[in-house]
């Protein structure tokens, strides 16, 4: 798995052009409300509406989406979604954001070496791959990929109120980790899979989050992360890879309080 890993990180990125004409000489706006979109995307911008992600897109180092509240975000295929720039989802409790497959079960995902701030948003068929740079995610639910839902080999993540799969998820491993710094999961929920979470790099605090599920909630080597007031769903013996003295306790109850506030 962390061979797989390492080879999808590694792969280079391919850059195009945004698929509309503008003549030569000239840059492409950034899409709106309704539009396709597929290549490099060099200048900020909103989208609202329902955006088609048609082919592989990039938003380039410089450039910032905003996702306004209520969009929906479509994916043909297995296109997916690099940031090299900032993608900031401002969902709303009432007005989520959708990011899906436009048909089918699976997408590409999205890759990460930029900034990420993603709210109130909903992302089922596609994980995310972090190589650098920051990721923040609140009061969302991820769910429902082919292999592992959040990859992290670099950079930050900090995550809270939030949910990672749903019961019996098609994903192998919520949270994969082999490095990343600082990361912290807080007041969430992680589902329904094989491996609720496979740590094996990272520096991570671990705090008020249930584990229910999952085959395995916990497979770790060689890593050092802290895990406070975690309720464990059938105790800690579906932890592996602890030193005796770092193996958390679990909670006495499932804890209330977590997962997406609305």
């Amino acid at each position: 798995m962390k061979n797989l890993l390492m080879l999808a990180l590694s792969l280079p990125l391919v850059a195009c052009v945004v698929d509309v004409d503008e003549g030569p000489g000239t840059t492409p706006p950034p899409p709106g409300n309704g539009n396709e979109v597929s290549g490099s995307i060099t200048q900020s911008g909103t989208w609202s509406g329902t955006i088609v992600v048609k082919g592989p897109t990039t938003i380039e180092t410089g450039a910032t989406i905003t996702v306004a509240a209520g969009t929906t975000i479509d994916f043909i295929g297995s296109n997916s979604l690099t940031i090299k720039g900032t993608l900031d989802i401002q969902g709303t409790a009432a007005a989520k954001v959708n990011l899906k497959p436009q048909t089918g079960t699976f997408f590409g995902g999205i890759s990460n070496s930029g900034t990420l701030k993603m709210a109130y948003a909903l992302q089922r068929g596609g994980g995310i791959y972090g190589q650098s740079g920051s990721i923040t995610i609140t009061d969302s639910q991820l769910s429902g990929v082919q292999g592992d839902l959040i990859v992290l080999g670099g950079g930050s993540l900090n995550a809270s109120y939030s949910q990672f799969g749903i019961p019996t998820d098609t994903t192998h491993c919520e949270l994969h980790f082999n490095g990343g710094s600082p990361i912290s999961i807080t007041k969430s929920n992680i589902v329904g899979a094989p491996y609720g979470f496979m740590e094996y790099g990272g520096a991570g605090t671990y705090t008020d989050n249930n584990w229910f599920g999952n085959d395995k909630h916990i497979d770790r080597s060689g890593a050092t992360g802290t895990f406070t007031n975690n309720w464990f769903e059938g105790g800690t013996a579906k932890l592996s890879g602890f030193a005796p003295a770092d193996l958390p306790t679990s909670a006495a109850a499932r804890l209330t309080g977590t997962g997406p506030r609305g």
